[in-house]
């Protein structure tokens, strides 16, 4: 019901407020058209400055019950004729011309047009509208309006108030059953029909769902019967997983702990292998010199006996002395040559042997180090026939970092080519090459052996992976050198798998590492 009223009000208003603008336009409009009307009839009296024909002229407004005041003013503003219907001129306020007002003002309508003959102008009209018509009208229709409104508000009046015994009661109803039902929780309950019509139909259906929600209800109540059953069964399984996950975890932890301790001992045996395959290969190139500086020696002791015997016996030639001196000198080159040979060996296996026993960080240039690590590598080069091409950046690449673990990784790759690569390699050949990027120093080891088989790329790295496990590999050596790089030097190595001619592996390092980074 007040539904309606608010919309019959809203229809009223927004209808009184279109009649109202629409009254004030054909107003505007009526006045206007009248005052050009007017004005051509005011040119004649204007032109010969006949005021008695333009007061005649205004007259004739008369019969417009609307005009209450007609104006005549000369080209000079100057009050020309007027006409006054309900109010005369002295009641009016007597202004200029120029400050005359336009459009609404005070209850009235005020149009001023101007009086133009070929262009020429002669003086300006006003004409002053009374409203008061129009708001009578407005009124009359407001009332009609007011009487329609009130017919249509008793006529709704009367069609709800039926209308509430027969559906909006029935369903008011309707609703405590359901609000008592929700409460209750008793779905038992039924709604009792009334009428065989619309609302009957609803009061069936909700019987019939009531009936359904009650056969739901006790569906439910065996399911969670059941579902509490399975509960307890599912928490009693649940600790009893709990309390093998536990064991399990248990096993694994200690199994991972042994793994671990495995895995250092398997780093320690194989840094252990490498420095003894250091120490091996160092003994045969040192064994080298040595023996020749022992030869050399023999000469000087064989030399010397002879030369002290000739003094003795008197024979001693300027010749044999020349000959003496030629071979004391060529023999104590050669015995300087070879004793320095030996100890630069024994000097660069010190400080590798040294690298490989400790975890401290120091500063070494790369190629130089480099070098080191291969000279250990001499005799087993020349064993195998291997040709090394050790390349040399044009920058001097400083490095500080874990010189132990480096020679290490370097050791592993050599020995891994020297084992598994040169079998039927006619010119067996390692390159490594260093390259400077940025803070980073990528060195690329590769040989021309018999490359890396496709089963094993994906997981080559992992531990015992070897393709010579029946001829002494332990399948560790890549394992720990990728541990190496990943762990201690905070770099990467990838097997280059677009390289047919061999292998190559890429290591990428940090130049500068810390303490707290390693």
């Amino acid at each position: 019901m007040l539904i309606v009223i608010a919309v019959l009000t809203l229809y009223t208003t927004i209808n009184f407020a279109y009649r109202f603008s629409a009254n004030k336009t054909t107003l505007a409009y009526e006045t206007k058209f009248l005052a050009n009307l007017v004005a051509k009839y005011t040119i004649t009296p204007l032109v010969f400055q006949d005021k008695q024909g333009a007061q005649e002229a205004l007259q004739q407004l008369e019969n417009v019950k609307f005009i209450d005041q007609a104006i005549l003013y000369d080209n000079d503003a100057t009050l020309f004729a007027s006409y006054t219907n309900t109010l005369n001129l002295q009641d009016q306020k007597e202004l200029e011309a120029s400050y005359l007002p336009q459009g609404y003002y005070q209850d009235q309508l005020y149009i001023k047009v101007p009086v133009i003959y070929k262009g020429q102008h002669y003086g300006d009209l006003l004409l002053v509208a009374s409203t008061k018509t129009m708001y009578l009208k407005l009124t009359d229709e407001l009332l009609d309006i007011f009487f329609v409104m009130l017919l249509v508000i008793m006529i709704a009046y009367f069609i709800v108030s039926r209308t509430e015994a027969f559906i909006t009661k029935p369903i008011t109803k309707l609703a405590k059953l359901a609000q008592s039902i929700t409460k209750t929780q008793d779905y038992s309950l039924r709604a009792r029909k009334i009428y065989n019509d619309e609302v009957g139909t609803l009061y069936d259906e909700f019987n019939v769902m009531l009936t359904t929600l009650q056969k739901s209800g006790y569906e439910r109540d065996e399911a969670e019967a059941v579902s509490q059953q399975h509960q307890r069964h599912l928490e009693q399984l649940t600790e009893e997983l709990e309390q093998r996950v536990q064991a399990r975890t248990k096993e694994l932890e200690d199994s991972i702990l042994l793994i671990k301790e495995t895995q250092a001992q398997l780093l320690e045996a194989e840094k252990m292998s490498a420095l003894g395959n250091l120490v091996a290969g160092v003994a045969h190139e040192v064994n080298t010199p040595l023996g020749i500086s022992i030869t050399a020696s023999s000469i000087f002791n064989n030399e010397i006996k002879e030369i002290s015997q000739l003094l003795k016996d008197n024979a001693l030639t300027q010749s044999r002395l020349t000959t003496f001196l030629q071979t004391f000198e060529e023999a104590s080159t050669l015995l300087t040559l070879n004793l320095n040979r030996a100890a630069e060996l024994v000097k660069n296996f010190k400080q590798i042997a040294v690298d490989q026993s400790s975890e401290s960080l120091r500063e070494f240039e790369l190629h130089e180090y480099l070098e080191e690590v291969c000279s250990t590598f001499t005799s087993e080069f020349k064993r195998h026939h291997v040709t090394l091409h050790l390349h040399q950046n044009k920058d001097t690449i400083l490095m500080h970092s874990l010189p132990g673990f480096f020679s290490q990784v370097f050791v592993n790759l050599i020995q891994n080519s020297l084992m598994h690569a040169f079998k039927d390699t006619p010119h067996p050949t390692i390159s490594i090459t260093p390259v400077l990027d940025g803070d980073d120093v990528k060195i690329i080891y590769e040989d021309n052996g018999a490359g890396v088989a496709q089963s094993v790329h994906n997981n080559l790295f992992e531990p015992f992976v070897t393709t010579k496990r029946n001829e002494g590999g332990t399948g560790l050596g890549l394992n720990i050198t990728y541990n190496l790089i990943h762990q201690k030097l905070k770099g990467s190595i990838v097997l280059d798998a677009d390289f047919h001619n061999g292998a190559r592996f890429i290591v990428r390092l940090k130049r500068h590492i810390s303490l707290n980074f390693t």
